[in-house]
């Protein structure tokens, strides 16, 4: 592709590292974001489960309580925690609630960006040091 009498090797060898930063550059960002995305979905598949579980318990045949539709129980961790409240289980007791907490916040930093969870995961960050 270059005629090499005419072409400085130092230009040629200038463009194979800038290509060969790039890809790494691309390479580390998917990384990156596979881990990430990872790290969200089962984040939120432990939330769908919690929410699974409290209602299935709280529609059982013998429970005085029903919600019709599971799509409007426990839309989100707050509203989770106080339905498991409700039934008598704190889950903030729970020994691993402050690394649940955490996942929490990196999770929805990740996926809403700069906000009221980032500000919570530095505090908790920074406190932890």
């Amino acid at each position: 592709m270059y005629d090499y009498e005419t072409v400085d090797l130092g230009d040629i060898y200038d463009n194979i590292s800038d290509e060969k930063y790039e890809y790494y550059q691309m390479e580390k960002l998917m990384e990156y974001n596979i881990k990430l995305s990872i790290l969200s979905t089962s984040y939120q598949i432990f939330e769908q489960q919690l929410r699974k579980f409290i209602y299935q318990e709280l529609n059982q045949p013998f429970s005085p309580v029903r919600t019709n539709e599971f799509s409007n129980v426990g839309i989100n961790m707050k509203k989770i925690k106080e339905l498991y409240k409700f039934v008598g289980c704190d889950l903030e007791t729970c020994s691993h609630w402050t690394d649940i907490s955490i996942l929490a916040d990196i999770v929805n930093t990740f996926k809403h960006g700069e906000g009221r969870s980032s500000k919570r995961f530095c505090c908790k960050v920074l406190n932890k040091e």
